[in-house]
């Protein structure tokens, strides 16, 4: 087994990657089956996440969720259990840890979600009984969700805000622009600002659209979206529809201009831009009217 891996100086702990997996699940030679035995029993938490990140997250998951895990992992999951070893793990002790977070709950019942894939996994290569998983059986903490309340005057002064030349004042041309795409097409931000202009047909009336697992579909674009792609402005050089300052960049600080357009349309800060996507298929009558 390599060594434990020490605490980051700024108190994480690093997700190792695949050289420090313990050889758990190979076929051993005449003579070494004592010897694989003993690695399934070393096998730390520290070695399971680096496992469960490479060989279950990042084939099975997209980014954003794997992303996702990874936090978990470093600042909830390894402080607590990096050192334990897999097969030593109590229900217990993921008990004190679901406990240790329960003023997020959400959060909480995402690292019971986590750990619970995890053993699993463990079961299935050999570093846990089958059955044992210490995860099962603990329950979860209610949620409630986030409200958010738009009606139908506040999403077109939104739109209309959008458009004013005053919302930019120094910032680039295709700021507001990402925002109506995030508002007429449904789609993640990170696919809107990866849309490249080879992938726009115009005429066809459809995108190109990626996802963060890297597949691509065909999505049909309402009449505001194809408004709003013809009268945007285009960088030379640069691919991307929603482009950057520097040259063949995208476009970033998206968010904190639309923190600055709530502030100049007065809607509820507690709206979030990953509401906007919601929008277009919860109301997608709405884009009628702009």
């Amino acid at each position: 087994m390599p060594e434990a891996t020490k605490l980051k100086k700024d108190g994480r702990w690093p997700v190792p990657g695949p050289q420090a997996w313990p050889q758990v699940d190979r076929v051993p030679p005449d003579g070494a089956q004592e010897k694989s035995q003993s690695a399934r029993q070393a096998a730390t938490i520290q070695d399971l996440a680096a496992m469960y990140l490479e060989r279950h997250a990042r084939i099975n998951k997209k980014t954003r969720s794997v992303d996702m895990d990874q936090r978990l992992l470093k600042t909830v999951i390894l402080p607590s259990l990096a050192e334990i070893r897999v097969a030593a793990v109590t229900k217990g002790d993921i008990q004190r840890l679901h406990h240790d977070q329960r003023q997020s709950p959400v959060k909480a019942n995402r690292v019971l979600a986590l750990l619970s894939k995890m053993f699993n996994l463990a079961e299935a290569w050999g570093l846990r009984p089958q059955g044992s998983n210490p995860v099962k059986g603990i329950s979860r903490y209610p949620e409630r969700g986030r409200e958010w309340k738009l009606k139908q005057e506040d999403f077109i002064r939104l739109w209309r805000i959008l458009e004013e030349p005053e919302t930019i004042g120094d910032g680039l041309p295709t700021l507001p622009l990402a925002l109506k795409l995030l508002l007429t097409l449904g789609c993640h931000k990170k696919a809107i600002l990866a849309l490249r202009w080879d992938h726009v047909k115009l005429d066809e009336g459809y995108i190109l659209l990626g996802d963060t697992r890297g597949r691509a579909r065909w999505l049909a674009l309402p009449q505001s979206a194809i408004a709003a792609l013809k009268a945007a402005p285009r960088r030379e050089g640069n691919p991307f529809v929603c482009w950057g300052k520097r040259n063949g960049s995208q476009l970033s600080g998206v968010k904190e201009f639309f923190s600055q357009v709530l502030d100049r349309t007065g809607l509820s800060p507690t709206l979030q831009i990953q509401d906007l996507r919601h929008i277009a298929t919860t109301r997608s009558h709405w884009l009628n009217l702009i």
